[in-house]
């Protein structure tokens, strides 16, 4: 979920999409540096956080965060 989204940002996006479907699991993408933006996606629902200049492991790690917590 990009967290930089027009007309609905992701945040409020992730909190409705878990509210509606909670076996849903997000992994917010965001380009804010630092934690404010991340804190708030977790917060909504998100599993992970991955920042747009991350590297290739730490977007798979985001994802593997994702896929084990809806076992």
């Amino acid at each position: 979920m990009d967290l930089a989204m027009p007309h609905l940002d992701g945040i409020e996006a992730t909190r409705r999409l878990v509210q509606l479907q909670p076996q849903i699991r997000v992994v917010a993408w965001t380009s804010a540096a630092g934690g404010r933006q991340a804190d708030a996606a977790l917060t909504a629902g998100a599993v992970s956080v991955i920042y747009k200049d991350a590297e290739l492991e730490s977007i798979i790690q985001a994802i593997r965060v994702a896929i084990e917590s809806g076992r």
